[in-house]
């Protein structure tokens, strides 16, 4: 029989990546979890703390006038004044902020957290620029990649406008919090889950028999097995560095891979190995450590052309569904996705979905799949641990009745796949 699996963000929930309902939530507790206090408010800085102070301060702001400034406090304790000469800082609290301003005009700001008592500082980061924009825009409600959607009609609708630059800018970072998040969450889940997670995984790969694979999923934990079980995945696409792997089972990733690249300088996509994205790290590795590994790796991978420079976040091919058609270097790549993914579904004789709830942001697939079902006699299977959520909308795409939904885990569907 010939079968198309269909996996949504539920298929690799179990090695405990995150869903797109709650990737915002999982990447506040990541990027929160992988900071450190600059400062605690508290410090004795007028005596003890303060050549500790000081040298923060020197090495975050690279002025070094500032390691040997005088300090000022209010009484209220609200205003700290770093000063040297006609050269100073002041520190404001305001709040959950510390608002920074210096003579020269130039602004910025930290966050100030009540901790186990103590009231710490962090540095401000790209990401919290994404939850202060969030918060601004009034998106608490929205998921991951409803705020795309937004990010791109305000784009859109503001091309010629200068607020532009702040929803790209939230745009490409937001594309880059995906990125990391994919990874942290993979590097902080459960060793026992993880390599359970795993074994299945082996176990439905080689259940595959002249199957396909569409894979909604950034994360490569599918393509790690493939390899590792012999079965190099053939992506349905064209890879300047790779040859083009004709495989039993194609893979292939509507919504793009972490492991997929665009060299800057030639514009074509290119494929890089999984040992950085599969590789777990220790949960107490910095965010330098974590970016260097991954640079060093990228940097491995060297367009055919020697363009040699690395391959950086931004140039990764990942794309949710309302970006598609704003990313230049992706259409070549996911028009040959699409015309694989017809090809296959045209010939399925059983389509089973697993952890996809088919949202309504997806309107490309879902008429990439209208526009590509079997003319014969087909069957549709839907696994997913609360069936009932969704049901409405497997019914009313495919005008069928006889749609058979289970209710579980994909890693409890596994192994009720024949041999």
């Amino acid at each position: 029989m010939r079968n198309v699996y269909i996996l949504g963000a539920g298929a690799s929930e179990g090695a405990g990546l995150p869903l797109m309902s709650n990737f915002l939530e999982r990447a506040k507790d990541l990027t929160g979890i992988r900071k450190e206090p600059f400062f605690r408010w508290g410090y004795d800085i007028l005596n003890k703390d303060r050549e500790k102070f000081l040298n923060s301060l020197a090495w975050y702001f690279q002025y070094k006038w500032m390691r040997r400034a005088k300090i000022e406090r209010t009484e209220d304790g609200k205003v700290i004044k770093v000063s040297f000469g006609k050269k100073w800082l002041s520190l404001i609290l305001n709040n959950e902020r510390v608002e920074l301003n210096f003579e020269n005009g130039r602004t910025g700001k930290f966050i100030a957290k009540k901790e186990n008592g103590e009231l710490n500082i962090y540095k401000w980061d790209d990401f919290d620029d994404i939850w202060e924009y969030i918060n601004v825009h009034k998106l608490e409600n929205f998921n991951i990649e409803d705020i795309f959607g937004y990010l791109e009609m305000k784009i859109d609708i503001n091309s010629l406008d200068s607020d532009k630059n702040e929803d790209v800018h939230i745009r490409n970072l937001v594309l880059e919090l995906i990125e990391k998040v994919i990874k942290w969450s993979y590097d902080y889940s459960d060793e026992e889950k993880v390599s359970k997670y795993s074994m299945l995984l082996e176990k439905f790969v080689k259940k595959l028999k002249n199957d396909t694979i569409i894979s909604f999923n950034y994360d490569v934990l599918i393509d790690d097995c493939l390899d590792k079980n012999g079965l190099s995945p053939d992506y349905g696409a064209t890879f300047e560095n790779k040859e083009s792997s004709k495989s039993d089972i194609q893979l292939i990733k509507l919504h793009g891979s972490l492991n997929w690249k665009i060299c800057p300088e030639c514009k074509k996509p290119i494929r890089l190995n999984y040992d950085y994205l599969t590789e777990r790290r220790s949960k107490s590795a910095t965010k330098t450590e974590y970016d260097v590994n991954d640079l060093l790796s990228n940097i491995l991978t060297i367009c055919p052309k020697k363009h040699n420079r690395s391959y950086m976040i931004e140039n990764t091919l990942i794309a949710p569904p309302s970006y598609i058609k704003n990313v230049p270097h992706f259409r070549e790549v996911i028009n040959e996705l699409r015309k694989s993914a017809s090809e296959k579904l045209k010939i399925a004789e059983k389509i089973i979905f697993i952890g996809y709830s088919l949202p309504q942001t997806d309107t490309y697939f879902k008429y990439l799949l209208l526009s590509s079902l079997p003319e014969k006699e087909f069957s549709v299977e839907v696994v997913d641990p609360n069936p009932q959520n969704i049901a409405g909308r497997y019914f009313e795409t495919f005008k069928k009745n006889d749609i058979s939904f289970r209710a579980m885990k994909f890693e409890d569907y596994i192994p009720s796949i024949p041999e």
